[in-house]
């Protein structure tokens, strides 16, 4: 372990691990989400990519998040590897947050192509970062993309209405706009302290849980919807079985000389329902 615990108190230890203690719980709860996102990828046995990136976004925001803790950084001091890590990880984000974005609800070529670009170049520098070191260009250029990216995706996300889309219809996808508004906001604020050189504090953290809070708020709504259809239809057919039922005499009239047995299988097909009798000497 790289520490420097003993140039450092109890105290201090205690002290920076409250002040990490909100970004540390965000952290974990972000990396669930995205754990459960991937979850429920795999056993649905289809490609989503809008569901792929989102798991794959919030898992590494979460792992950001614990990785640029003080606490950590107290501990790995000394460390090359974790100091590259540290730095690694905020190119390797602008992979799947841009491919989540633009699949989210921009279909057009040209939100395709700069989220695109801004997924590569996050990739070149995180290639960069790990085979040889970070320098301020590479944090430079990194809060460049994000700007500009951020900048373009809110405008046309803007422009675009709240129409709707494949994924969305229009009231979910009015709500998450709503709610990527302040994570946009936070995210480009704290990319321009970046390029200015000012101290800021990490805000960013609570704009990406209000954008989280809007898809389980879209979530949770498109469940409640589905329940309501389910129950409408549950009563639709019980509606339809008593009708049928109905159909049938309650009785046959008796013979001394043959019976009656009636047999009533349901279908399924067009032709309706199929009805069998039998008589019987």
């Amino acid at each position: 372990m790289f520490a420097n615990t003993p140039q450092m108190t109890a105290g201090d230890v205690l002290n920076t691990f409250y002040r990490d203690a909100p970004y540390l719980f965000l952290g974990g709860a972000f990396v669930c989400i995205g754990l459960m996102s991937a979850a429920y990828a795999a056993l649905r046995r289809a490609w989503d990519s809008l569901l792929i990136y989102f798991a794959l976004f919030a898992a590494l925001y979460g792992l950001r998040l614990w990785i640029q803790s003080r606490l950590l950084a107290v501990m790995m001091d000394g460390s090359a590897f974790y100091s590259q890590l540290r730095s690694g990880i905020d190119y390797l984000m602008l992979i799947p947050a841009f491919l989540f974005f633009t699949s989210l609800g921009l279909p057009g070529r040209l939100e395709r192509i700069v989220g695109y670009a801004a997924a590569g170049i996050g990739g070149v520098l995180a290639v960069v970062v790990f085979s040889f070191h970070d320098s301020n260009l590479l944090h430079l250029i990194n809060n460049v993309v994000v700007i500009t990216g951020l900048v373009f995706l809110l405008v046309r996300s803007m422009q675009a209405g709240s129409a709707g889309n494949e994924n969305f219809p229009a009231a979910d996808f009015a709500v998450i706009r709503w709610g990527l508004l302040p994570f946009f906001l936070l995210a480009l604020w704290v990319n321009l302290a970046g390029v200015l050189s000012i101290s800021s504090p990490r805000l960013e953290p609570f704009g990406f849980a209000a954008f989280l809070a809007s898809l389980g708020y879209v979530a949770a709504r498109r469940a409640l919807r589905r329940d309501q259809q389910l129950a409408e239809i549950q009563s639709e057919l019980e509606v339809a079985r008593r009708i049928q039922r109905s159909i049938l005499p309650a009785e046959f009239t008796g013979s001394a000389k043959f019976q009656v047995v009636a047999r009533y299988v349901p279908m399924t097909s067009v032709a309706g329902d199929f009805y069998d009798f039998v008589v019987a000497d």
